[in-house]
């Protein structure tokens, strides 16, 4: 070996002296046992992953089996109960067809005897007209006339909110139309019913229609705001 030229040659050989040979077999088992070591920490994290895997896999299975049993369930309930509305509608509407018919057949004997709205005295009376123009027709319940007024009457047993409207935006604009034999008279709208909310009678009368209700066997009648829609003479 050459000589040292100074101190720090000498120092820098007795640190590297006192360094262990790298490729030593002590060295070599240490690093081994290192890499073996870290091997096998990174198996059991692989292993640990695996199993997390597999119980999520297990649990997303359940899931889709409650889920899917979920949903038939709730499908066969759903249908149930579609069933059973359909089944209380066809009940509930059979009901309400009787009691409209109930409906217009007292206000039909109540009018009947003395062909009278309130003071308006009328000749003629006619149940279920219907009136055909143009290869359309529309029915109404009560008809009474006399040389100058007709009196249309839209008879419900309960009378509601959207009655009014109806009459307001669909039955009365029509009813000269269809009434074209009626066009030489003055035409007002009567709202009969068997029950009302008082909101509901108020709306009538401020959209100018008379509204009947039952009186013992009698119909009482409110003629205060009555609004006459004129004739047109039509031929």
């Amino acid at each position: 070996m050459a000589a040292m030229n100074n101190v720090h040659d000498i120092r820098r050989y007795r640190i590297a002296e006192k360094r262990p040979d790298p490729y030593s077999d002590a060295a070599s088992r240490a690093r081994w046992a290192r890499i073996e070591a870290a091997h096998e920490e990174i198996q059991r994290a692989i292993a640990a992953t695996d199993r997390q895997l597999e119980e999520t896999a297990k649990e997303v299975k359940e899931t889709a089996r409650v889920s899917r049993e979920s949903i038939q369930k709730l499908s066969r309930q759903v249908e149930e109960t579609s069933k059973a509305v359909k089944d209380l509608d066809k009940k509930v509407g059979g009901a309400g067809q009787v009691r409209g018919r109930i409906a217009e057949e007292f206000f039909y004997k109540a009018l009947r005897e003395e062909r009278r709205i309130g003071a308006l005295k009328f000749d003629e009376i006619y149940p279920n007209f219907e009136a055909k123009r143009d290869g359309r027709s529309n029915e109404y319940e009560l008809l009474l006339s006399n040389g100058e007024l007709v009196a249309v009457v839209e008879v419900k047993h309960n009378l509601r909110r959207r009655d009014v409207d109806d009459m307001r935006k669909v039955r009365a604009p029509n009813a000269r139309y269809y009434l074209r034999r009626f066009s030489d008279k003055k035409m007002m709208f009567v709202m009969a019913y068997m029950t009302a909310r008082a909101d509901v009678v108020t709306l009538a009368h401020e959209c100018g229609y008379a509204t009947l209700s039952p009186d013992g066997q009698k119909a009482r009648a409110d003629v205060s705001c009555v609004r006459y829609v004129p004739p047109t003479d039509e031929a």
